[in-house]
């Protein structure tokens, strides 16, 4: 479904790996009470990573600014089923966000309810998340995840993202929603961009952060070898 030019219409219907009906659609005003039960019903871990914080109550502001999002700046989908009394119920959210001052750069959020975790809900969402970004004329989507969120890593990975810095156990991702600028050889080999790859790769893994080059190195070779 086309973009539109002043608000993010966009519905599609979609099946999980186990079969299960789920519709992927831009999320709505009217959404407010079935966003904050997904985000309450997110289990303390899985809030804690969605917002990098402990979070108990979202005020009447912040869920105004989340299902009226200001598109294109904002873009927001929500994975929905029906419940067994058919009842709409958001079982996933993906958003980007960009600053006025940097539209075509914005930062991507993902929360998956527990129940739904590895059952393609996150896969699903990315893809059209993507979709519409590039639909906006959007250059890139980054992401910020904590090192010790390794499977938020793997999946960022596993999804086309790339390491562009770290920080105070934060690693910074990120992916060119178009086909970015050949860059010279020299950028693709270098020394620090190779450490970059494979530190990121070995925290996705399960590693530990923190440990200077020398040490994780080696005990990604002896992970490796296990």
């Amino acid at each position: 479904m086309p973009v539109n030019a002043k608000q993010l219409t966009y519905a599609i219907d979609e099946v999980l790996r186990d079969g299960q009906a789920v519709t992927i659609r831009a999320i709505r005003s009217d959404d407010r009470e079935r966003l904050e039960a997904h985000f309450m019903a997110l289990s303390p871990d899985s809030r804690y990573r969605r917002f990098f914080g402990l979070r108990h109550n979202f005020g009447p502001r912040e869920l105004d600014r989340l299902t009226a999002p200001d598109y294109p700046l904002h873009l927001a989908l929500v994975a929905t089923i029906e419940d067994q009394n058919g009842d709409e119920v958001i079982i996933g959210d993906a958003r980007c966000v960009a600053a006025p001052a940097q539209p075509d750069v914005t930062e991507l959020a993902l929360s998956v309810s527990d129940a739904w975790q590895g059952r393609g809900v996150a896969t699903i969402l990315m893809e059209h998340l993507v979709r519409c970004a590039r639909s906006a004329g959007l250059t890139r989507l980054t992401a910020e995840v904590l090192a010790s969120n390794a499977p938020a890593l793997r999946f960022l990975v596993g999804h086309g993202f790339r390491v562009a810095g770290r920080a105070s156990g934060v690693c910074s991702l990120v992916r060119f929603v178009e086909k970015p600028a050949a860059s010279s050889p020299e950028d693709e080999t270098s020394i620090a961009a190779i450490r970059e790859r494979a530190y990121l790769l070995y925290l996705a893994r399960g590693g530990r952060d923190g440990m200077d080059f020398d040490d994780w190195l080696t005990a990604e070779r002896a992970q490796g070898a296990r």
